[in-house]
């Protein structure tokens, strides 16, 4: 398999072999970076300029591919979705709380569903973990009661479960220091997380309905579907 003229190097045949043929994807969207898969930072939408994963080193490059797949394969699985619950349209608060609810469940379980393939993605962490500290040291804290305080206790539990503690301590440390009030709720979610998982699509129904009470996020009528009953939280 390709993406972009590159070769993506093993373990990603493996994770095709065993995820790939039931996604119905046809091989040339993955070739193309389309959007289809790559949603925003698929080359068709960075045109004519490359996205920026395209300059990943080989290996991390193959992890980020089987990881945009993965949102796909939770899909098809039948994880969570947050939805806006109110008739009238989202705001910017709410459209970014959604998508921010719906990576922190939706990258834990990508994480369980890729650890056993050994990919690498050493490079992915570091640009992670430098935008992140770059962020949390030039922008202004959140005041509690907002959207954007409940992303930035979001990012808190995500960068916690996604980074080792050589790249996280420094950005905790950050959190402490500019903002203990997120840390405190950012530590609720992780001990959410810890509790129900998101090994499957009913633990990541837990989590996600938990993680939403505790933040809140009901004043900003953000509901939780659950795509395999229909039924929303």
């Amino acid at each position: 398999m390709e993406v972009l003229g590159r070769y993506l190097i093993e373990p990603f045949d493996r994770f095709w072999s065993e995820y790939g043929t039931a996604l119905g994807f046809a091989p040339g969207l993955i070739q193309q970076g389309h959007s289809t898969i790559f949603g925003e930072s698929g080359a068709d939408k960075t045109d004519p300029e490359l996205p920026a994963w395209a300059d990943l080193r080989s290996d991390n490059l193959a992890y980020h591919v089987a990881h945009e797949l993965g949102h796909h394969v939770l899909r098809q699985q039948g994880y969570p979705k947050p939805l806006f619950g109110s008739p009238s349209p989202p705001g910017p608060g709410e459209l970014r709380i959604i998508g921010d609810l719906q990576e922190l469940v939706d990258h834990a379980a990508i994480r369980v569903l890729l650890t056993s393939f050994g990919f690498n993605n050493d490079l992915i962490l570091d640009r992670t973990a430098n935008g992140a500290t770059e962020g949390l040291a030039r922008s202004p804290v959140p005041e509690t009661n907002t959207t954007w305080f409940a992303t930035w206790a979001i990012r808190y539990a995500e960068l916690s479960s996604e980074l080792d503690p050589i790249r996280w301590q420094p950005i905790e440390n950050l959190y402490q220091e500019r903002a203990p009030a997120v840390a405190e709720i950012g530590n609720r979610l992780i001990r959410i997380m810890d509790k129900n998982g998101c090994h499957s699509s009913l633990t990541a129904l837990k989590t996600m309905i938990e993680a939403r009470d505790d933040l809140g996020l009901g004043n900003w009528k953000i509901f939780v579907e659950d795509p395999i009953t229909s039924k929303i939280y």
